[in-house]
């Protein structure tokens, strides 16, 4: 039986995959890199972390689909709340070979909420970065059949080396890396026609222990270096590399494959902690709020929380959004929340936020250009390097019909040293108070590897454009 199979590789970074397959340490991977075609990806700019993987199933990016970050600008308001896949509507391309009658195996495809299939099994969450739902496995059988492996070992990752250790996460990786590829073998032998599956693992190491692999990193620890037996993230990328193995000995050469790293790894250096009151800072010297306005905000913030109550006392059953939090309405403009990599402003806009301060048109480009000019004064304090080397337009890189829920603009940081202190002559100087629990974060490279696929002539490929390469093999193979 002929088959189409993707295998995703969540922040594995293929740089470092390079590196080590060059020096003999991943000898499948060193084949995959010899002897496939292969294209770098274009990930969602500024909006990579959590709009990546939806834009891979949706086709579409985050525009369109609206996932960007666990939590988001609630609509209409001046709130954020924590987010789910489940709170978004856009449909994964496998439920068009689903309804095809293309027999299909999804395990594990990040940040999609679970669809039943009617001829294969969607499994969400067994063993995924961070899982935010409960998870699920359409198919009764293949759930008994999983549960005699037992549970996957962690959960997520921050809760692990809290409650047990980095060597403890460290463990409960490379196990889970042996049932992912255990589990992964069953549904390779079964008759599906195309199956999907994506290894988390190389995705939590980064975050977790990547000062151990980077004796440079100022968090470095010897004494944990020296108690484990070698570099951590190159002894899970080495056991990724053998469940590699283990497929491709597994499937006959016709079969389609692709193999796609969907972002990299470095030290995790970022101004996010601080943004929030370098804006309100630059707000204050730039554009300050009106007596009125900051009276109006005082009194309606806690008439919102007691609206909040309310409605969840009169509507229990009612889906209501999780653990919120308030923004300053009274600014003209405002950091939200965007994972670590990239900053994310927001302008107070009239006719689109509540109490919109920044008209559309000539204020709004006044206002963009006097935050752009701001943030780019940024200064690290012990070094006088620029803190900031880009500030993007989001209407330059996304246009869709959930346009309105993205940030309006997008900070990329200087990821070459640490933030500790960083100054300007309008915000004096603002210091980070704590070190961040990961020293990992992620990058934006990426890359896709195919065999018995075929790859537009181009420099680079969108990730939303990579379901339909997969989609276009299964159905002519069919």
């Amino acid at each position: 039986m002929t088959r189409t199979v993707f295998l995703g590789f969540d922040s594995m970074d293929v740089q470092l995959t390079r590196e080590w397959a060059a020096k003999g340490d991943l000898p499948h991977f060193a084949r995959v890199f010899e002897t496939w075609a292969s294209l770098p990806t274009l990930n969602p700019e500024g909006l990579l972390v959590g709009g990546l993987w939806p834009a891979f199933w949706s086709e579409a990016g985050p525009a369109h689909h609206g996932s960007y970050c666990w939590r988001q600008l609630v609509p209409g308001t001046y709130t954020t709340a924590e987010m789910s896949p489940a709170d978004f509507d856009s449909e994964p391309f496998w439920l068009r070979l689903d309804q095809a009658g293309i027999r299909c195996a999804i395990f594990d495809v990040p940040l999609v909420r679970p669809i039943p299939l009617r001829n294969g099994v969607h499994i969400v969450d067994w063993g995924s970065h961070d899982s935010q739902l409960d998870t699920s496995i359409s198919d009764a059988a293949l759930a008994s059949r999983l549960h005699t492996l037992g549970s996957y070992p962690q959960k997520r990752c921050d809760i692990t080396i809290h409650d047990s250790g980095r060597e403890h996460l460290l463990t409960a990786l490379r196990t889970g890396v042996g049932m992912r590829s255990e589990a992964l073998s069953w549904l390779l032998a079964s008759e599906y026609d195309f199956v999907a599956a994506v290894f988390s693992e190389t995705h939590c190491v980064g975050h977790q222990l990547f000062h151990v692999h980077k004796p440079s990193h100022p968090r470095y620890d010897p004494g944990l270096a020296a108690r484990l037996p070698d570099d951590p993230m190159l002894t899970v990328y080495r056991d990724i590399d053998a469940a590699l193995g283990r497929v491709l000995s597994e499937v006959p050469d016709d079969t389609a494959l692709m193999l796609l790293f969907s972002h990299g790894f470095g030290a995790h250096y970022d101004g996010n902690p601080l943004l929030a009151e370098i804006m309100e800072r630059i707000a204050r010297a730039r554009r300050p709020a009106g007596a009125l306005t900051t009276l109006r905000e005082r009194f309606l913030v806690p008439l919102r929380g007691v609206r909040r109550r309310l409605r969840r006392a009169l509507f229990p059953r009612q889906r209501h959004a999780r653990n919120l939090r308030n923004v300053d309405g009274t600014a003209a403009w405002f950091a939200i929340p965007n994972n670590d990599l990239y900053g994310a402003v927001r302008l107070n806009l009239r006719g689109r936020e509540p109490w919109g301060r920044v008209m559309p048109g000539a204020d709004q480009e006044l206002a963009i250009q006097t935050i752009v000019e701001e943030l780019l004064s940024l200064r690290h304090e012990s070094t006088g390097s620029p803190a900031v080397l880009r500030v993007l337009r989001t209407d330059d890189y996304h246009q869709g019909p959930n346009r309105h829920l993205l940030p309006d603009l997008f900070v990329e940081w200087n990821w070459s040293e640490p933030f500790v202190a960083l100054t300007s002559p309008t915000i004096g100087v603002i210091c980070s108070t704590s070190e961040p629990l990961r020293t990992g974060d992620h990058r934006p490279h990426g890359e896709v590897f195919v065999r018995n696929l075929v790859l537009p002539a181009n420099e680079q490929i969108p990730v939303e454009s990579l379901a339909d390469v997969l989609v276009s093999d299964v159905l002519a193979r069919r």
